[in-house]
């Protein structure tokens, strides 16, 4: 028998302590439980080597024990975070941009190209971008002139602007805009041939030199100057506001008015005698013509009525000297002198008569001519001397027989002046 007793003897293990129970979420067996013997682990006495604890699970981080690594997140959801981002600050950008650009916009307007539109049209435009706009309109001429209407200067069209065609303005700032406007070439080809018509027409019905009249259309306004063939010391005979006026069918005036119809324009007819005085002018009106027309019409008559004024004063002494040599070799053997004097605008004549002038009238008749004749003689000398006239007759004895005068007469006999 083998002696067992010299075998080295091998203390026995003392019993594991058990681990702590997990706090929640585990099953836990015990860490010591037994295993199968094997047999290098069999021992004489009948115990049973047991096997050190396996780490059947991680143990929890109070005890310092690894834990297994967490999953790692898939590499295409980062770059699906980083594109959302970038989307998102470019649409923060691109949307901020866009509201910047939409407010300045909404605050800054280009100038629009008007040319070649009617001024009305280019009112409606620019009131449609801002209606506190100041717009003011002037000719090619340099007349400044009005726009409220459709009608208003329909035959002409914007040539210019200022500022210039895309200049940036301010909405919110009154700007000033300056446009500029002249008649089309169709416009003006028919108003040529409407007032050639018309200056024809008044030629030949008082047999006046064709072709003598000038004229001058400003679109809305057209002016004639007619020239009488008779210069001023003929108005005895002819007078200054008499039948010589007529057109037949109608007179001066009612063809000024006619041609204003025509033309859609205010008209001025002036008349001239051939020694350069103005013996008066009409205004032909037309009712439907733009604000502020009226108004040059008045100012362009100034224009011709105040140097007309100006060579009547000029020249009385001349035109008087001029008078009384036709009239004493007028009067023959019944007018002894002709003399006057002036006292500012007053001129008062004196015809000293001879002893073989009788004043007596046959019958009224005669009278009545002998008035007339007076009265035009009269009327012709205030309108050419711009005066106040009066002219006695005297006898030989220096008795007045006679007294007539005449103040100064208006530049117009048109009721709507």
């Amino acid at each position: 028998m083998t002696n067992n007793n010299n075998l080295p003897q091998t203390p026995l293990p003392e019993q594991p302590q058990p681990l702590p129970q997990p706090q929640s979420g585990y099953s836990q067996a015990p860490a010591y439980a037994a295993q199968p013997a094997s047999p290098s682990g069999q021992l004489q006495g009948g115990y049973t080597q047991p096997h050190p604890p396996q780490a059947a699970y991680a143990q929890t981080p109070d005890h310092g024990a690894p834990q297994a690594p967490a999953p790692k997140k898939p590499l295409h959801r980062l770059w699906q975070f980083w594109l959302i981002l970038i989307l998102a600050l470019v649409l923060v950008i691109g949307g901020g941009s866009l509201f910047g650009y939409l407010y300045y916009q909404s605050l800054h307007t280009p100038m629009p190209d008007l040319a070649g539109v009617t001024p009305y049209q280019a009112s409606q435009q620019l009131s449609g971008i801002n209606s506190n706009w100041d717009i003011s309109y002037i000719t090619s001429d340099g007349d400044q002139v009005f726009i409220n209407r459709e009608n208003d200067y329909a035959g002409w069209q914007v040539v210019s602007s200022v500022p210039e065609p895309g200049t940036i303005l301010i909405n919110e700032n009154s700007n000033q805009i300056l446009l500029t406007i002249k008649m089309t070439d169709e416009t003006r080809a028919e108003r040529e041939v409407l007032i050639a018509d018309a200056a024809a027409l008044q030629e030949s019905m008082n047999n006046w030199v064709s072709g003598s009249t000038e004229y001058i259309d400003l679109g809305d306004l057209a002016v004639l100057v007619f020239y009488r063939p008779w210069n001023s010391q003929e108005f005895y005979t002819v007078g200054v506001f008499g039948e010589e006026g007529s057109l037949g069918e109608f007179g001066q005036q009612e063809h000024a008015d006619r041609l204003a119809q025509s033309l859609q324009s205010h008209v001025l007819f002036f008349y001239y005698t051939n020694d350069g005085y103005l013996t008066h002018f009409i205004f032909g009106s037309y009712e439907s013509s733009p604000d502020g027309v009226f108004e040059r019409a008045e100012a362009f008559a100034n224009r011709l009525v105040d140097p007309a004024e100006e060579f009547a004063l000029e020249n009385r002494e001349v035109w008087l000297d001029v008078y009384r040599a036709n009239e004493i070799a007028y009067g023959g053997s019944y007018l002894d002198s002709v003399t006057w004097e002036i006292f500012g605008d007053s001129i008062y004549i004196t015809w000293q008569m001879t002893s073989d002038y009788n004043i007596e009238h046959p019958n009224e008749q005669a009278r009545a001519e002998w008035n007339s004749g007076w009265t035009s003689v009269v009327r012709g000398a205030a309108q050419y001397l711009r005066a106040y006239v009066q002219v006695d007759i005297k006898d030989s004895s220096g008795r007045v027989q006679d007294s007539f005068n005449a103040d100064i007469p208006s530049w117009t006999d048109s009721p709507s002046w």
